[in-house]
């Protein structure tokens, strides 16, 4: 059995409907740790904490509502506890 550690969130400012297409999203987690990110289920490169726990990263959005994943262990994504995610919406302005 592991030992429980601290696992990837979403900063809680994250817009959850953005009007342009490129957002930079905030990840706090362990530090010094890598996380895997996907993006609507497609895999997106890895990102890795600094020491204060936190990596900002880009992330460019398709039109409507988009699923983003923050995956503690690529190995055991399947699991809710491995993963970490929220849905944007990408609604161009008018």
């Amino acid at each position: 059995t592991p030992s429980a550690r601290r696992g990837p969130a979403f900063a809680i400012d994250t817009p959850r409907v953005v009007q342009d297409p490129a957002i930079a999203l905030h990840l706090v987690g362990a530090t010094d740790r890598t996380y895997g990110v996907t993006l609507d289920g497609s895999p997106r490169p890895r990102v890795t904490t600094d020491g204060a726990g936190v990596v900002t990263f880009e992330l460019a959005l398709a039109l409507g509502r988009n699923t983003i994943c923050a995956l503690a262990a690529t190995s055991g994504a399947s699991r809710p506890e491995a993963r970490n995610c929220i849905d944007i919406g990408y609604v161009p302005a008018p």
